[in-house]
């Protein structure tokens, strides 16, 4: 970079010694140590009352920056400092917060789970899909992926009318687990009451010892003669989808 003319020549650690004598002076004083009299027109002397000799240090300081003023026709105004964005990923980044339930705090639904399709649908018993605990949920938040999975129907017909007959929803991480079983739990993500999501985790009972201790959980609520009133789903005992203990569903709800 060239160092340019009158202001525009570069402040540098070399040339910084050249600009002292500009340093710490008031204009008057500058202007009577050049020798050029005060700033209101009179001649500053010295002592002796002569003129005050100029300065040779200031007059050659001074003399960096002589030159002509320049118009750019740029207009210079005042920074404008704007909040930071906020940069929104794929996937929910925030840690999830602590549970709030419509059951009550810290309620979960545990369900040793059959698999239908292909091995990654999760189905559920439309009683239960409409108990207080999962309240009709539209959707639910894979605890794996963060993934949201949307919670669809399947239909009978009964008379001229389909009505719904199961709540299900894809779960591709079951794939290839040979005793499923999953957590559901409401979690926070606000303030509000309503600011929530269903969260899900599907876990391999043969596999996982997590997994294992939800199996025995429910298994362990199953009475000699199992409930297959799913009505009556509660943390005292199991609730099972039909009499045939292998090929049913199991739910169960539980506290921390």
């Amino acid at each position: 970079m060239s160092e340019g003319e009158g202001f525009a020549r570069r402040v540098t650690l070399e040339t910084l010694e050249q600009y002292a004598p500009l340093l710490g002076r008031k204009s008057g004083e500058i202007s009577a140590r050049l020798g050029s009299g005060s700033t209101d027109g009179s001649t500053v002397l010295e002592p002796n009352g002569q003129p005050s000799p100029p300065d040779a240090a200031l007059i050659a300081a001074e003399a960096l920056f002589v030159g002509e003023s320049v118009r750019t026709g740029m207009t210079y105004r005042r920074p404008t400092v704007k909040p930071p964005a906020i940069v929104c990923g794929g996937q929910p980044q925030t840690p999830y917060v602590p549970t709030v339930s419509i059951e009550g705090d810290g309620a979960f639904l545990l369900m040793r789970v059959r698999p239908r399709r292909t091995g990654t649908q999760v189905q559920v018993s439309l009683i239960i899909h409409q108990s207080p605990f999962m309240n009709h949920a539209t959707e639910v938040v894979s605890g794996e992926d963060h993934s949201v999975r949307p919670i669809g129907y399947d239909f009978v017909k009964r008379g001229n009318n389909r009505v719904p007959n199961l709540a299900r929803f894809e779960a591709p991480e079951m794939r290839g687990m040979t005793n499923p079983v999953a957590i559901f739990e409401w979690v926070s993500t606000g303030t509000l009451t309503t600011d929530r999501i269903l969260r899900y985790k599907l876990l391999d009972a043969d596999t996982s010892i997590l997994g294992s201790r939800v199996f025995e959980k429910l298994k362990l609520g199953i009475s000699t003669s199992p409930l297959t009133d799913l009505s009556q789903l509660s943390d005292s005992h199991t609730v099972v989808s039909k009499s045939d203990i292998e090929s049913a569903q199991w739910y169960r709800l539980d506290r921390k």
